[in-house]
Protein backbone atom coordinates (compact mmCIF):
# COMPACT_ATOMS: atom_id res chain seq x y z
CA UNK A 1 0.00 0.00 0.00
CA UNK A 2 1.13 3.02 -0.68
CA UNK A 3 1.92 5.36 2.09
CA UNK A 4 -0.33 9.00 1.89
CA UNK A 5 0.72 11.88 3.40
CA UNK A 6 -1.05 12.37 6.34
CA UNK A 7 -3.90 15.01 5.96
CA UNK A 8 -2.80 18.39 5.47
CA UNK A 9 -5.32 19.93 7.86
CA UNK A 10 -4.08 17.57 11.08
CA UNK A 11 -0.48 18.10 11.43
CA UNK A 12 -1.12 21.91 11.35
CA UNK A 13 -4.63 21.95 13.73
CA UNK A 14 -1.93 20.58 16.29
CA UNK A 15 1.04 22.72 16.16
CA UNK A 16 -1.72 25.94 15.82
CA UNK A 17 -3.93 24.58 18.98
CA UNK A 18 -0.67 24.62 20.84
CA UNK A 19 0.14 28.01 20.69
CA UNK A 20 -3.55 28.91 21.10
CA UNK A 21 -3.70 27.24 24.15
CA UNK A 22 -0.71 28.51 25.15
CA UNK A 23 -1.40 32.29 25.22
CA UNK A 24 -5.18 31.45 26.64
CA UNK A 25 -3.30 30.17 29.38
CA UNK A 26 -1.40 33.09 29.78
CA UNK A 27 -3.97 35.33 29.63
CA UNK A 28 -5.82 33.63 32.00
CA UNK A 29 -3.06 33.49 34.49
CA UNK A 30 -3.05 37.33 34.20
CA UNK A 31 -5.98 37.90 34.89
CA UNK A 32 -5.85 35.62 38.03
CA UNK A 33 -3.19 37.35 39.26
CA UNK A 34 -5.36 41.02 38.36
CA UNK A 35 -7.99 39.63 40.67
CA UNK A 36 -5.87 38.61 42.89
CA UNK A 37 -4.21 42.04 43.56
CA UNK A 38 -8.01 43.34 43.38
CA UNK A 39 -8.90 41.18 46.51
CA UNK A 40 -5.89 42.23 48.25
CA UNK A 41 -6.57 45.69 47.57
CA UNK A 42 -10.25 45.41 48.36
CA UNK A 43 -8.72 43.63 51.85
CA UNK A 44 -6.89 46.95 52.13
CA UNK A 45 -9.22 49.67 51.78
CA UNK A 46 -11.63 47.31 54.28
CA UNK A 47 -9.43 47.39 56.73
CA UNK A 48 -8.29 50.57 56.72
CA UNK A 49 -12.24 51.33 56.68
CA UNK A 50 -12.57 49.83 59.93
CA UNK A 51 -9.68 51.65 61.40
CA UNK A 52 -11.18 55.10 60.54
CA UNK A 53 -14.61 53.88 61.91
CA UNK A 54 -13.29 52.65 64.83
CA UNK A 55 -11.62 56.30 65.70
CA UNK A 56 -15.10 58.23 64.75
CA UNK A 57 -16.57 55.53 67.39
CA UNK A 58 -14.25 56.51 70.44
CA UNK A 59 -14.36 60.28 69.21
CA UNK A 60 -17.84 60.14 68.87
CA UNK A 61 -18.47 58.22 72.22
CA UNK A 62 -15.94 61.06 73.96
CA UNK A 63 -17.72 63.49 72.60
CA UNK A 64 -20.92 62.59 74.61
CA UNK A 65 -19.45 61.99 77.52
CA UNK A 66 -18.14 65.47 77.48
CA UNK A 67 -21.65 66.97 76.75
CA UNK A 68 -23.33 64.58 79.58
CA UNK A 69 -20.66 66.37 81.86
CA UNK A 70 -21.14 69.87 80.32
CA UNK A 71 -25.05 69.50 80.71
CA UNK A 72 -24.50 67.69 84.41
CA UNK A 73 -22.60 70.73 85.59
CA UNK A 74 -25.33 73.76 83.69
CA UNK A 75 -27.92 71.82 85.19
CA UNK A 76 -26.95 71.49 88.42
CA UNK A 77 -27.97 74.05 90.92
CA UNK A 78 -25.51 76.32 91.90
CA UNK A 79 -25.57 78.16 95.24
CA UNK A 80 -25.80 81.28 94.80
CA UNK A 81 -23.01 83.56 97.37
CA UNK A 82 -25.01 85.03 100.19
CA UNK A 83 -25.22 88.92 99.59
CA UNK A 84 -22.40 90.28 101.71
CA UNK A 85 -23.72 93.16 103.39
CA UNK A 86 -21.34 95.71 104.74
CA UNK A 87 -20.65 95.23 108.49
CA UNK A 88 -22.60 97.32 111.11
CA UNK A 89 -21.21 100.08 112.67
CA UNK A 90 -19.16 99.64 115.47
CA UNK A 91 -19.26 102.58 116.77
CA UNK A 92 -22.63 104.26 118.46
CA UNK A 93 -23.85 107.04 116.46
CA UNK A 94 -23.57 110.79 118.17
CA UNK A 95 -26.07 112.18 120.50
CA UNK A 96 -27.05 115.92 119.17
CA UNK A 97 -28.90 117.62 121.60
CA UNK A 98 -31.14 120.64 120.20
CA UNK A 99 -31.67 123.45 121.86
CA UNK A 100 -34.97 124.19 123.20
CA UNK A 101 -35.82 126.69 121.37
CA UNK A 102 -35.00 125.06 118.19
CA UNK A 103 -37.62 122.04 118.85
CA UNK A 104 -40.90 122.44 117.67
CA UNK A 105 -43.59 123.00 119.83
CA UNK A 106 -46.55 120.54 120.31
CA UNK A 107 -49.81 121.31 119.05
CA UNK A 108 -52.37 121.55 121.23
CA UNK A 109 -55.45 120.23 120.16
CA UNK A 110 -58.78 122.86 119.39
CA UNK A 111 -60.89 121.47 121.77
CA UNK A 112 -58.95 122.24 124.82
CA UNK A 113 -59.04 125.70 124.45
CA UNK A 114 -61.53 127.17 126.35
CA UNK A 115 -63.02 130.10 124.19
CA UNK A 116 -65.52 131.63 127.30
CA UNK A 117 -63.19 133.26 129.35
Amino acid sequence: MPQTAPPQDAAPTANTALPDQTQLLQTIARDLANVQRNIEQLKANQQQMARESSKAIEELKASQEEMKRALAKVSEPKALPAPTQPAPAARKPERTSIPPYARARPRIPREWFYDEW
